[in-house]
């Protein structure tokens, strides 16, 4: 069930309160998955979400507060799974297990990214997101954080402005730009990238004092070289989507791109960039992920590795079939 009686103020209130709650859990990775914009987002992308909150945090002032955003996603067969990324939040009692699971009942499955180990008999599958990834502490400031990135990051940084790279927020008028760099840069890698107006939308609902989307460019005169949207939210700026060209390659837009990054996050009061996706612990260099992992790897940073994915079923037995069935179909 929903808890409708927490969310009967304003929606600025409803928001502020939920993304509390979120920011105060210190989810290390992707905490802006769980905030209040993120499922209005989805919301507005056709999917149904739920917003559960434990009877316990509404009927006390809990010292730990549960609660998780969840998200129905299409399966196979017109059947649907509930996600619930970077989360639940809180101790997880065993009430509010019940409280998920019985709000989440019509779906096949539950696939979540526990930020401790849950007794929920999952299997633990293939992560939804980045299972891992690189954190740069930004509180030294630029100047530390330079001194310490690797020698040759620093030359391409320094390389990148002798060619007159200038990288810089982006305006709305230039959005087109983003999207044919992004078409370029997918059709390249071979990947499918996401509808123009998706991006779009990730704006429209990301614009609240707690979680903001920004487009970044780094341009050669006025031509796109690399770009990205970075989510700031719970005092972290996360590189969520990027894009670049091969064209000029000898100019290192890309430095360029993630110097002032940086410094941007640093001046807004952040604390932490998440570089979001990190080649796993021991891969070689014929993993598909090594070549940008080294590039961003030599901004310096630490890296962190989550949990990880998993699926507890909620109708077993046409579950295991259909699990199988990806098994043998991939």
């Amino acid at each position: 069930m929903t808890n409708a009686s927490l969310f009967n103020q304003s929606e600025s209130s409803n928001r502020l309160s939920w993304n509390a709650t979120v920011i105060a859990s210190a989810i290390k990775m992707g905490a802006f998955l769980q905030s209040w914009e993120w499922g209005e987002y989805q919301r507005a992308l056709g999917l149904k979400i739920q917003r559960l909150v434990s009877s316990s945090t509404i009927s006390t002032t809990a010292s730990q507060p549960e609660q998780v955003l969840a998200i129905r996603h299409p399966w196979p067969l017109g059947l649907d799974y509930w996600y619930l990324p970077k989360g639940p939040i809180g101790p997880v009692s065993e009430s509010f297990r019940q409280q998920i699971f019985a709000a989440c009942g019509d779906g096949i499955m539950l696939r979540y990214e526990p930020l401790a180990p849950l007794n929920w008999a999952g299997i633990k599958v293939r992560n939804h997101q980045p299972g891992r990834t690189l954190h740069l502490d930004l509180r030294p400031g630029f100047e530390h954080i330079l001194k310490t990135m690797e020698s040759k990051t620093r030359y391409n940084i320094n390389l990148s402005l002798r060619h007159g790279i200038v990288a810089r927020l982006m305006t709305p008028e230039e959005y087109p730009k983003f999207v044919t760099l992004m078409l370029e840069t997918a059709k390249r890698g071979h990947f499918t990238p996401h509808p123009g107006p998706r991006y779009l939308e990730l704006f429209n609902h990301f614009k609240t004092p707690e979680a903001t989307a920004i487009m970044i460019g780094a341009f050669s005169g006025s031509k796109l070289l690399a770009a990205t949207i970075v989510i700031d939210f719970a005092g972290t700026r996360t590189y969520l989507h990027a894009a670049s060209t091969p064209d000029e390659r000898e100019k290192k837009a890309p430095h360029a791109l993630q110097a002032f990054i940086i410094q941007d996050a640093i001046s807004r009061g952040l604390h932490t960039y998440d570089f979001w996706g990190l080649a796993p612990a021991g891969a070689t260099d014929s993993h598909p992920w090594q070549g940008f992992s080294k590039f961003k790897q030599g901004f310096g940073g630490t890296p962190y590795e989550a949990l990880g994915t998993y699926e507890t079923a909620l109708r077993p037995k046409l579950y295991s079939i259909l699990r199988q069935l990806r098994k043998i179909t991939g």
